[in-house]
């Protein structure tokens, strides 16, 4: 029997951004009612330390991760606006 996984949810693309360049777990990402875009990550205590890091100023990451969440982030967007 598994346990249900502990959610973060957020539609800010900064913090999904460092939350993915931190390599952390992206389960996935949905329209909310409004039709904003949100990311689900799966909660977890190094996820709580980055989003902690992220808004004290104290996050320091590799360029080349930021670069390559906000692709990823970005591609998700596009998707999620041709779908309506």
């Amino acid at each position: 029997m598994t346990t249900p996984t502990e959610e973060y949810i957020t539609s800010d693309y900064y913090i999904s951004t460092a939350l993915l360049a931190s390599n952390e777990n992206l389960i996935g990402h949905k329209k909310d009612e409004t039709g904003k875009l949100i990311w689900i990550f799966e909660e977890r205590e190094s996820l709580t330390v980055v989003v902690q890091n992220y808004y004290n100023g104290n996050l320091v990451l590799p360029l080349s991760d930021v670069f390559q969440a906000q692709r990823l982030l970005k591609n998700q967007i596009k998707q999620s606006k041709s779908l309506t």
